[in-house]
């Protein structure tokens, strides 16, 4: 067998196997969730909505990452293709909202009992300010 053909095959299995390794070990870690934490602040939509307006990077610091709570009223219920379920709190400004997400559960949508005008309070991991205020995990 030719020198090159042999170390190629040697470095293309080093290869897959160091690609399969980081794969699996992304996989299988533990994917975090709101569920068992306790929330750093309790707001309502707007509250959160017009600190991030008036000053995202002070609210980065207070809440990006964190675990929070969040009331408001349903202004809208949406599902995405990959299952997540995606709720939409209504602030006082035209310009944005609370997204809230939902991820699917044993790859089904999540099964949620509310309806747009509902007041509801729930508790996610904020991930900042991108035109509305996102909250994950929910």
């Amino acid at each position: 067998m030719n020198k090159y053909i042999k170390y190629t095959l040697i470095a293309f299995i080093i290869i897959a196997i160091a690609a399969f390794s980081v794969w699996k070990f992304m996989w299988s870690k533990d994917h975090r969730t709101a569920e068992g934490e306790k929330p750093v602040a309790t707001l309502t939509a707007t509250q959160l909505y017009v600190a991030y307006e008036n000053d995202e990077a002070t609210s980065n610091t207070s809440y990006l990452d964190k675990t929070i709570q969040v009331s408001g009223k349903v202004m809208e219920l949406a599902s995405e293709p990959n299952g997540t379920t995606v709720v939409l709190l209504e602030t006082q400004s035209a310009l944005g909202a609370v997204s809230c997400s939902f991820s699917p559960v044993n790859g089904k949508p999540a099964e949620l009992n509310i309806s747009t005008e509902q007041v509801i309070t729930l508790k996610g991991i904020c991930k900042g300010f991108a035109m509305d205020v996102v909250i994950e995990h929910c």
